[in-house]
């Protein structure tokens, strides 16, 4: 968490620093669907990976005021991981099944870019821009992980969020929205040999800003 409190510090000094450059700032939270995909290159073993839900909170400044284009850059506290079971099913029978449980917390850093158009009281707007995921702890809920044990994986992770959003405008003294992201990522972070271990996450947020 202080690398979280350290980040939003940051962010205010750069808001500080180039606030003519700047549309608008606020905060984002909500409800993060996360799942990771498990491949286990043994045969015996399957991995069935179900979303797990978790929490998402963070700051962003919007920048430049175009008519129909804006540039986001956030800072978010996410929590990841996923539900499901490990199926040993050839080498026993029945098969045996164990349910997993695997929470791991990341600091993520998105670089969006915001089109969209603008009615009297409300705008519509699309999102899209590459993420920037780092590790900064794995949660207290786990449950049959030592195949692969979540210390091992890897510290960063890169991928891209898309999303939609609506934001009510010029109704309340500050702005307040709707936001729907879905955020795969590309790279394997397991550190294991023979093993893939790959995030994604789907998110619905409220968007409160100034």
């Amino acid at each position: 968490m202080k690398i979280v409190w350290l980040a939003l510090f940051l962010s205010l000094v750069i808001i500080d620093s180039n606030a003519q450059l700047i549309h608008s700032f606020g905060l984002k939270g909500g409800i993060i669907k996360a799942k990771q995909d498990w491949t286990l290159n043994v045969s015996y073993v399957h991995i069935n990976s179900t979303a797990r839900q978790g929490y998402d909170i963070g700051f962003f400044v919007e920048w430049f005021d175009f008519s129909n284009f804006n540039l986001l850059t956030e800072i978010h506290y996410t929590q990841k991981g996923t539900t499901g079971t490990l199926d040993e099913s050839e080498i026993y029978s029945p098969p045996n099944q164990f349910p997993i449980l695997a929470r791991i917390d990341y600091l993520t850093i998105p670089l969006l870019a915001k089109f969209k158009y603008q009615f009297d009281f409300f705008e519509i707007y699309c999102l899209i821009g590459p993420r920037f995921d780092i590790k900064i702890g794995i949660g207290n809920e786990q449950k049959n992980v030592s195949v692969v044990p979540l210390e091992s994986l890897k510290k960063t992770d890169l991928g891209s969020t898309f999303g939609l959003g609506c934001e009510l405008i010029k109704i309340l003294p500050v702005k307040l929205g709707l936001e729907w992201r879905y955020c795969p990522n590309y790279l394997n972070i397991s550190t294991i040999e023979r093993t893939n271990v790959i995030n994604k996450s789907s998110e619905i947020l409220l968007v409160i800003g100034l």
